[in-house]
């Protein structure tokens, strides 16, 4: 059981998904028209992608999945243009990384779970290649950031102790631990979705190694989410020990109300351990938890969403291999 073996169940990470939505006009040189209320306000694109990326984080008091679904792929073409003209902009850069691997995580993998649920292997591969590409795409934009904040990315992947001296030589903020996270997750995401790919895998240790810099500077972050990544793939490397410790973090910092959490230690942790009873106690908590966190309802939701498929469909629990 682990990170790499398996078809069925893929790495269960966190999610930011997507930007706001924007209406773009040709009206100005460098502005972008702003529906804000019943008239539009002309913005400039910097001062734009700045502004959503200020505003993004409402998408995550959503409680309605489809709803989510519709406003972060209704997003990405307008933040695709808007990189377009102003390539070099860090806010469009960030959300850009963010959208694609949230985008993935959340939308076109539940779509790929869904498939398999009602039995089409066919459909249920084409979503996984949609995944698949939409972290690649992640990536080569979290890439693309990095590489404006100092020189020497490539050449510090020689191994795990030269990108980690590069990480700490050059990257000191704690602001800017959002993007590193969202880099490795778009590192480790399609890894997960790419697991006959020896070339994607070997890249696994650099997703954990960009993760564990990003705890460096600031844990906190998106309520432990960098310690929940980190959990599933020591799990998948079974180290359960480790695993296990990160888990822990991850519920102390986010006090237990940010539900992926739980969902992937009961598929990533317990399931592995062939531990039924604490697999189905976890399972069973996020679907009964109310509304724990209204600044990650969306993440919650897609947690229950996913708790109740896992629960619902023993398909999802056979390489658990439980007893009774």
């Amino acid at each position: 059981m682990g990170l790499f073996e398996t078809g069925r169940q893929r790495l269960l990470g966190t999610l930011l998904a997507g930007a706001l939505s924007l209406g773009v006009t040709g009206c100005a040189k460098r502005y972008v028209m702003i529906q804000t209320g019943m008239f539009p306000r002309p913005m400039l694109f910097e001062d734009a992608l700045e502004w959503t990326r200020q505003a993004s984080s409402v998408v995550q008091t959503m409680h309605d999945f489809e709803a989510a679904e519709e406003t972060s792929y209704g997003s990405i073409g307008t933040l695709e243009g808007l990189h377009k003209l102003v390539p070099e902009n860090e806010d469009g850069l960030v959300l850009l990384t963010r959208a694609w691997a949230g985008i993935a995580f959340a939308f076109m993998d539940d779509a790929r779970e869904d498939a398999l649920d009602h039995k089409d292997e066919q459909l249920a591969a084409y979503h996984e290649a949609r995944a698949r590409e939409a972290f690649k795409r992640s990536k080569f934009f979290g890439t693309e950031l990095v590489n404006l904040r100092a020189t020497g990315f490539k050449e510090a992947q020689k191994n795990a102790s030269t990108l980690k001296a590069w990480l700490t030589e050059n990257y000191t903020s704690k602001g800017r631990a959002e993007e590193l996270l969202w880099l490795a997750f778009s590192i480790v995401g399609r890894v997960a979705f790419d697991l006959d790919n020896p070339e994607t895998v070997s890249e696994l240790w650099m997703g954990i190694e960009l993760a564990e810099h990003s705890l460096r500077l600031d844990e906190t972050y998106e309520f432990g989410t960098g310690h929940t990544m980190i959990a599933a793939a020591q799990a998948g490397l079974q180290d359960y020990t480790g695993s296990k410790k990160h888990f822990d973090r991850a519920l102390e910092l986010s006090g237990g109300n940010v539900l992926t959490a739980h969902v992937t230690m009961a598929q990533r942790y317990y399931c592995p351990k062939r531990d039924k009873k604490t697999y189905f106690e976890l399972l069973n908590h996020v679907i009964e938890a109310k509304d724990p966190n209204p600044e990650q309802r969306l993440s919650n939701t897609i947690a229950k969403r996913r708790a109740r498929r896992y629960l619902g469909n023993k398909y999802w629990q056979e390489d658990c291999a439980f007893e009774g």
